[in-house]
């Protein structure tokens, strides 16, 4: 069996055990996902828990090995993620205002000669939505710890980046940038 998993979910709780998906935020500090058309499927095999406290308060938080194909890759992944919705629940608001964060952190033991080598790295998003009946603006920022591997010829740069997207419709016509 490839995927498996046990899920229980009410108005203010869920957990899932077993191998699933999730994103924080834009996905830029935490996506597992699968295209099978080009063999990628880096599924969590571990926990999930969601969170809603109040109706406007949103946390979720990930616990697990990550797949490499069809087996664990070498490491654990724990997150925890949040969004607040500014404008609270009702429909009538004709303008959202929600802002989120999220922090991960993954571990890979390391057996090489460097002493200074990061056997975690961690990483961590803010962002800000605003989305109203004909325009939205999304902006997240994210940096992102030392993370040398033979890809990147073993640097041991922090990482950082700023995605901002924005949308705009009006009758026959939309932007996008």
């Amino acid at each position: 069996l490839v995927n498996k998993y046990f899920r229980y979910q009410n108005q203010t709780f869920g957990v899932m055990v077993g191998n699933f998906y999730e994103q924080f935020g834009s996905g830029l500090v935490f996506r597992s996902w699968e295209n099978r058309q080009i063999g990628i499927n880096n599924a969590l095999e571990g926990a999930a828990f969601y969170l809603q406290p109040l109706p406007f308060i949103h946390l979720k938080g990930v616990y697990g090995k990550p797949r490499k194909l069809f087996q664990q890759a070498n490491g654990i992944v724990r997150g925890i993620d949040g969004t607040i919705d500014l404008t609270g629940t009702g429909t009538e608001k004709k303008t959202r205002v929600s802002i989120g964060g999220s922090y991960v952190s993954r571990y890979q033991e390391y057996t090489g000669p460097d002493p200074d080598f990061p056997a975690t790295v961690k990483s961590g998003a803010a962002r800000l939505e605003i989305a109203g009946a004909s325009a939205s603006l999304n902006v997240e920022y994210v940096g992102k710890g030392s993370d040398p591997h033979l890809l990147n010829g073993y640097d041991k740069a922090k990482g950082k980046a700023l995605l901002i997207n924005g949308n705009w419709t009006r009758k026959n016509i939309g932007l996008s940038l």
